[in-house]
């Protein structure tokens, strides 16, 4: 476990969270399994943005290898990262951000495609059908929202900063 301690110590201290897999009871080749199908089972829903790995071959040439969740299998792993403070976090950390971008992006999308404008209960109540989000004028009504509640399950979510004008008629 001396192996892992360093990396963990510097990307800590780096402002990286990290955690370590020292549980005695499996086998590296076991983990190193469950990681990786945790990776691919739930790639969407998994709090870590990548694996590091740290074998006998690693330590002998104090190196790491970088495995990123967004790519499975050999494409996503970076093999022989130096363990020196300097490389190693500038390394996760750019890994990082390669990995945030295109997350954030298909993020964005989806939020995007699935907002609809509505400017009437009627067609609240359609988006909502869909499984869509709908945006439309709001008179912040207790009394309304609670109606929208009942009648479609929606509940309201947020106040955009920049309220769609129109005629509100519900």
């Amino acid at each position: 476990m001396y192996a892992i301690t360093l990396p963990k110590e510097v990307l800590h201290k780096a402002g990286v969270k990290i955690k370590v897999d020292d549980s005695e009871q499996r086998t590296s080749g076991w983990k190193f399994n469950f990681w990786e199908m945790k990776i691919r089972l739930y790639s969407v829903t998994v709090s870590f943005a990548y694996l590091l790995y740290v074998g006998p071959r690693d330590v002998a040439n104090r190196s790491v290898v970088v495995s990123r969740r967004d790519v499975p299998g050999k494409p996503g792993k970076d093999l022989g990262i130096s363990m020196e403070p300097s490389v190693l976090v500038s390394h996760v950390k750019s890994s990082l951000e390669d990995i945030q971008a295109p997350l954030l992006q298909r993020a964005t999308s989806f939020r995007d495609s699935n907002i609809a404008d509505v400017n009437s209960y009627e067609e609240l109540k359609e988006v909502i059908t869909e499984g869509k989000w709908a945006r439309g004028p709001w008179s912040a009504s207790d009394a309304e929202e609670l109606k929208v509640n009942e009648e479609t399950g929606a509940t309201l979510r947020c106040y955009p900063f920049e309220q769609p004008q129109g005629f509100h008629d519900w």
